[in-house]
């Protein structure tokens, strides 16, 4: 039997920007709304200060709407 690979991330793995990491999971196609994207960041050690401005905002909800794909 297969044992879990443990993975621990660190701030030195994750991508600079946290804007950036935003529209990737935004466009992903995986979350339904930008408090899904907001959780998710926060899971992966961002701060989600930098995307609660209005226009990041309406951009990163614009491109969820965009690019979800309900699971079947």
């Amino acid at each position: 039997s297969q044992r879990p690979i443990k993975c621990y991330l660190s701030t030195m793995n994750l991508p600079a920007d946290p804007i950036e990491r935003a529209f990737q999971l935004a466009r992903s196609g995986r979350f339904s709304a930008l408090g899904d994207v907001k959780t998710r960041l926060k899971s992966e050690g961002y701060s989600v200060a930098t995307v609660e401005s209005q226009s990041l905002a309406k951009q990163l909800r614009d491109l969820i709407k965009r690019s979800y794909v309900p699971h079947a």
